[in-house]
């Protein structure tokens, strides 16, 4: 029997959709984690507790030797998959393609370097450096954690516009306080969901982002599939990033990566060596037997088997429910009058009543997730827009 070893880090939403998926292929499934939550969740069996900080010999010594893949299932645990997979000589990406990634500046530098179009950015530790870089280029600038994850701590600003405060708190929020200062670039902006197989580049599906990415923080709302983007311009995306890829270092494993088309140039804000946050993947279904994501991903890198990626429905999206203000979550209003619009499917809370949530740009969660599947991608859109404007958070 096939096995595959997932690192599952605290608070992950996604460790029940790879479970189930591993389990409907019948795969011989190990998880490594360092959350107890997870553990009693999952269940004991062929479950491991671990620090991520550092590789525990004695867990090493308790593991299989012939675990066919080791996968992150979330963004906090790529770095730590990547050691694991070194230590056991295991399919999975090396520590420094994983870096490449993770350090902005890494992905910066290596993409510049290659000839990819880039933006004009600096790394620095202080406001004062911060300042002078602005002055210097006086142009719109994104700031944001060298080592941040998704939207936290990001930030534009406007030239000849100030934000002191503000900047400093997200220099303090940085692990090394580093922050990358970049020239902004406008234009619209898909995720690109696919995997990494031997250094090719498989696309499973690539999303629009409606909605206003103009700042000054930048939550993501809304995905929408497929993207409506010419068959020769998404030649030349997959392309592009595959590319872009093998420079950084990767060479199997999933890959979810944000890009804007500016003209006739493809802009690469980040890749990410893992699938889309969230609970964003149940949005998608794939062929007549509605295979999830996670069931693509694994019958290609652990079978070595394709099946179609032709979505089961015209149009699906999800709407990320944003977290607007500081306080004791309590619930949401009016999620009956939300669900009994025709293309939504499914309203999910992702956090429990009762926890205490912080608004942008300090925080990757979310409210909860509604799921839409819609004729065309209009209808879609429209449906999720109306939840947004009905579900109404209870924060106190």
């Amino acid at each position: 029997m096939n096995k595959v070893l997932f690192v599952i880090p605290d608070k992950s939403y996604r460790s029940q959709d790879f479970v189930k998926a591993s389990k409907s292929l019948n795969l011989d499934m190990y998880i490594v984690t360092d959350s107890r939550q997870a553990i009693e969740d999952l269940g004991p069996k062929n479950i491991f507790s671990t620090n991520f900080d550092f590789i525990d010999e004695d867990l090493l010594s308790r593991l299989p030797k012939d675990i066919d893949m080791i996968l992150p299932v979330d963004h906090s645990s790529v770095l730590y998959a990547s050691k694991l997979s070194e230590k056991l000589s295991t399919k999975g990406n090396s520590v420094d393609s994983v870096i490449n990634c993770l350090q902005k500046d890494n992905t910066r530098r290596i993409l510049s370097e290659n000839h990819f179009y880039q933006p004009k950015y600096t790394k620095v530790k202080t406001l004062e450096d911060v300042t002078s870089w602005r002055k210097e280029h006086d142009v719109k600038v994104i700031i944001k954690p060298n080592d941040g994850v998704a939207s936290i701590g990001v930030m534009s600003l406007e030239p000849g516009t100030s934000n002191d405060e503000q900047i400093e708190n997200i220099i303090k929020s940085c692990s090394t306080n580093e922050v990358i200062v970049e020239e902004y670039f406008g234009g619209q902006e898909y995720a690109f969901e696919g995997y990494i197989k031997e250094g090719s580049l498989t696309r499973i599906v690539i999303f629009d982002k409606p909605g206003n990415y103009q700042g000054p923080y930048y939550e993501e709302k809304m995905f929408i599939a497929p993207a409506e983007i010419n068959v020769k311009t998404v030649k030349r995306i997959e392309e592009t990033l595959e590319k872009a890829c093998q420079k950084l270092g990767l060479i199997t494993g999933s890959v979810h990566i944000e890009f804007k088309l500016i003209h006739d140039e493809i802009f690469i804000i980040e890749i990410n060596p893992r699938t889309i946050g969230g609970l964003c993947s149940r949005s998608l279904n794939f062929n007549l037997f509605k295979n999830s994501l996670e069931e693509v991903i694994l019958n290609d890198l652990i079978f070595d088997k394709q099946i179609s990626i032709d979505l089961a429905s015209n149009s699906s999206g999800v709407l990320m429910l944003p977290i607007p203000k500081e306080g004791i979550f309590k619930g949401l209003k009016n999620i009956d009058k939300a669900e009994a619009i025709e293309e939504i499917i499914n309203i999910e809370l992702s956090l429990p009543i009762g926890t205490y949530v912080k608004k942008p740009p300090f925080t990757e969660r979310y409210l909860g997730f509604v799921f839409a599947k819609g004729i065309t991608n209009s209808a879609t859109k429209e449906a999720l827009m109306q939840c947004d404007k009905i579900l109404d958070p209870i924060i106190e």
